[in-house]
């Protein structure tokens, strides 16, 4: 357990060298990942339908969020979607879009001297049918909650020179909003279970995510 991602950065004991062997091992991994055929108006009509539910869940007057902070990062990324259609098209032109992980979180991952990374989402092809970035976009997103964001974009890099994929900025941010909102419903749903249900700790952590929702959207152009 001490050699768990998210374990190692909380306590600041994260080998460099281990980053190096994590980024290469995701790299390569992305590399052989079977490509999944896709329609690029399919792949941006999944975003639109999927914020839409997420935006709609947050807003439920139970979980006593802003309907102003939640616009206020909709709004930006509604419009991106629309206003930048090539830039998911392109996605799945260049073949971007394949069976991967699903789930990247840096607890499903141990800085082992050979990193190992677990708990795919094997019982749903769809959730795990991913853009290989957009995987590693959540992985980014969770080393900048734990405060640690330079790890982040040590991965991203190289992927980046290892798969010869550099995506545009803006859409890394797209992506990385877009988790963060999908993370924040899924700490609320905590609240309809009866062992939960009394505890704070999860508006506090869905107010965290949208935080980072909310930081991620001011780069969307």
């Amino acid at each position: 357990a001490d050699l768990a991602m998210d374990y190692c950065i909380s306590n600041r004991r994260v080998p460099h060298r281990s980053i190096d062997a994590l980024g290469r091992r995701l790299a390569h991994f992305y590399r052989r990942c079977r490509e999944m055929p896709m329609m690029p108006e399919e792949y941006r009509a999944r975003f639109a339908h999927n914020l839409d539910e997420i935006i709609a869940e947050l807003a439920m007057p139970e979980y006593e969020l802003s309907e102003p902070g939640l616009a206020a990062i909709a709004t930006p990324m509604r419009i991106f979607l629309q206003q930048h259609p090539a830039l998911f098209d392109g996605r799945v032109r260049d073949r971007r879009i394949i069976e991967g992980h699903g789930d990247l979180r840096a607890e499903h991952v141990y800085l082992e001297p050979e990193p190992v990374v677990v708990d795919c989402l094997e019982f749903s092809k769809e959730l795990r049918t991913v853009d290989a970035v957009y995987d590693l976009s959540f992985l980014a997103l969770e080393c900048e909650r734990l405060e640690a964001p330079e790890i982040g974009a040590q991965l991203l890099a190289i992927y980046g020179a290892v798969a010869d994929d550099i995506p545009p900025a803006e859409l890394l941010h797209y992506y990385q909003a877009y988790h963060a909102c999908s993370r924040a419903r899924l700490a609320l749903w905590h609240l309809k279970e009866e062992p939960y249900r009394d505890s704070p700790k999860w508006q506090i952590q869905a107010r965290e995510w949208l935080r980072l929702a909310l930081r991620h959207v001011k780069f969307l152009a």
